[in-house]
């Protein structure tokens, strides 16, 4: 009989945790073209943000590096909603004006080395996960100029292969007048 007042007891008494957790689904939009390059930074805006240590992207199946969150424009709409009782998720028409003008947040983040072609760009928080915003993806072409070109062969004199596709000047250090390295030493007795 102890044994089951004691059973009943313990497992009347729970230690179960319950959390409210907002959620609510992101909304982004860009803020220049979506024609991207790899290794660009690129910004959107979006809403509700948290920081950058929150936020995670993806370009398509890619992680993209989430550069800067920002949200220091927001203070006032974010006391409001505090005063008025609204989370973030909801409408708060005693804080819209408030939001819509003083309020722009904005994440920065670096297109990752994807093939060329159009993905879908996502942001997850806290809050939830955002619409996809569509994004063509272009890689930049080489730049040439810095990457000498050598054919192996100069078929005019091959003891001037430089290796370089275009002439190349030289300084050898030597004057054209003279040259002191050359000169012997004058013994004077």
């Amino acid at each position: 009989m102890l044994r089951t007042i004691f059973l009943i007891l313990a497992l009347g008494c729970s230690t179960d945790v319950v959390s409210t957790v907002t959620s609510c689904e992101v909304q982004i939009s860009t803020k220049d073209s979506t024609w991207v390059e790899v290794g660009q930074r690129f910004e959107i805006y979006g809403t509700p943000l948290t920081t950058h240590f929150d936020t995670a992207a993806y370009l398509g199946s890619q992680r993209a590096n989430v550069l800067d969150v920002n949200r220091d424009s927001c203070v006032e709409c974010d006391e409001c909603r505090d005063r008025e009782e609204c989370n973030v998720c909801q409408d708060c028409d005693a804080c819209d004006s408030i939001c819509e003008t003083s309020c722009e947040s904005t994440l920065a983040l670096e297109i990752p080395d994807v093939a060329p072609g159009e993905f879908q760009l996502q942001i997850y928080n806290s809050y939830g996960q955002s619409n996809a915003l569509n994004l063509h993806v272009v890689h930049s072409p080489p730049d040439d100029t810095k990457t000498p070109i050598d054919t192996g062969n100069d078929s005019a004199d091959p003891m001037k292969d430089t290796g370089f596709s275009e002439p190349q000047t030289s300084d050898s250090g030597i004057q054209s007048d003279t040259d002191t390295a050359e000169q012997s030493p004058t013994n004077e007795e």
